[in-house]
């Protein structure tokens, strides 16, 4: 059972002066794979050129999503369609995609300046929340038995007395919630690694010769607590990322086509941000959240799972809340306002998701700077109106 303290849970709703962008980097990893992957082109193809203020109802292609035409919702369909006029005529710069859906159905679908339903579209940092997932499943089926149990627990060839006493603390808690305070190679004293290659020496380095005076308290955003997650569910499911991805969250979302960077012969891919998906998939992923774990009348995470995953772990004016490497905000400044969960990632990737309209949008993106801010405004401007 997930038992986490009340005291850790925050509330209160914020302002619109978040960034959308994470702070840097303070890990002490020498690999920061958001900035990596920032200047990935887009691998999208061309979309056909069509006149965007007409409305088409989304193609079924037999992928998983219940297809709806909007005016079967309460939907203003013309503040949507100015809205896809607005994006095809390049008003927040490069929009590749917006799909909208409404009661679990996909109402609205249209793509713009190189974005292309069939092909996989960078994540950046919902890498990291399909990560989440991926632990998430790990937990309900058994292999992750307390979040509590601290985090050396699951690498069985590592000992508490081979790790600094600030690391033996560390739970699996602590890292989904981006406390896990790990400082990477700040220990002065660098035990040897036996494991010469492979999980088992890429685990031993990361925490035998690191530091987490933190742990438990001290939030940090960046890759060094999915990379920890990342190898914890190789740990405990004794396959790489994707092959447990493929037996578990993509086979149930129906997930076929995509592409997960990889580093060398490592298990733990880039769990940053080198997960790619179309846009329809991270639909999926986001109607899945929203409904609690279920996708298509199936329970896919527990609703226990969820909960705990949207939560509230960390909250500041500068960068919203944040759960297990979810997000969950308000978009005013008003204390009535309702939470928004989102997954985000640079360069304009999102997922948002607001339960009180039972509603579900996606943004994919190729923004720098203010830019990549635009499907804040895009969502809290015209979407969520016209759904009201």
């Amino acid at each position: 059972m997930i038992q986490i303290s009340n005291s850790i849970l925050l509330a209160g709703l914020l302002g619109v002066s978040f960034a959308t962008t994470a702070p840097a980097q303070t890990d002490g990893t020498a690999f920061n794979e958001e900035a990596a992957f920032a200047d990935k082109a887009p691998s999208n193809t061309k979309a056909p050129e069509r006149d965007h203020s007409v409305y088409a109802i989304p193609t079924d292609l037999g992928d998983g999503l219940t297809i709806a035409p909007i005016e079967s919702t309460p939907a203003d369909q013309a503040k949507i369609m100015e809205m896809a006029s607005l994006a095809a005529a390049g008003e927040w710069k490069q929009i590749d995609s917006i799909l909208i859906s409404h009661g679990g159905k996909l109402v609205f679908e249209d793509y713009f300046h190189g974005g292309h339903i069939d092909e996989p579209h960078t994540l950046m940092s919902i890498t990291k929340s399909v990560t989440a997932c991926l632990a998430g499943y790990a937990y309900d089926s058994g292999l992750i038995k307390d979040l509590n149990d601290p985090l050396i627990d699951y690498f069985p060839w590592i000992s508490a007395a081979d790790v600094d006493p600030s690391v033996a603390k560390i739970t699996v808690h602590d890292v989904l919630s981006s406390r896990s305070g790990l400082k990477a190679g700040t220990r002065k004293e660098k035990p040897k690694i036996k494991a010469k290659k492979g999980l088992q020496a890429e685990v031993s380095e990361l925490l035998m010769h690191a530091t987490a005076e933190g742990a438990g308290s001290d939030f940090q955003y960046g890759n060094v607590n999915s990379l920890q997650l990342g190898m914890l569910v190789c740990a405990v499911s004794g396959k790489s990322l994707t092959e447990y991805a493929e037996a578990t969250l993509f086979k149930d979302l129906g997930i076929e086509d995509y592409h997960w960077q990889k580093k060398g012969a490592s298990k733990v891919h880039s769990v940053g941000a080198g997960l790619d998906l179309r846009s329809r998939d991270m639909m999926k992923l986001g109607l899945m959240v929203a409904n609690k774990g279920r996708f298509n009348g199936k329970q896919i995470l527990s609703e226990e799972y969820v909960k705990a995953m949207t939560g509230v772990y960390h909250s500041s004016p500068h960068m919203g809340g944040y759960g297990y490497l979810w997000w969950s905000v308000g978009f005013q400044e008003d204390a009535d306002e309702p939470y928004v969960i989102s997954g985000r990632g640079a360069k304009g990737q999102f997922i948002f998701i607001r339960p009180d309209l039972d509603l579900v949008a996606v943004f994919t993106s190729n923004n720098r700077k203010a830019g990549r801010k635009a499907p804040f405004d895009i969502f809290a401007d015209y979407v969520a109106p016209a759904f009201q």
